[in-house]
């Protein structure tokens, strides 16, 4: 079994979980999944570019 962390958000509510039943239940409930994207602040910086 790995170590794999999901984050899951509804509103203003976020919950991590340690398995993929727990992420279903919680995806039943109205959760979404939190996908981490693999660059972060990549948006900064590109405004003030010119």
């Amino acid at each position: 079994m790995s170590n794999t962390m999901i984050s899951m958000k509804r509103l203003n509510v976020v919950k991590v979980v340690d398995s993929e039943t727990k992420a279903k239940t919680l995806e039943a409930k109205g959760f979404k999944r939190v996908v981490e994207s693999e660059k972060p602040d990549d948006k900064k910086g590109k405004k003030d570019e010119k």
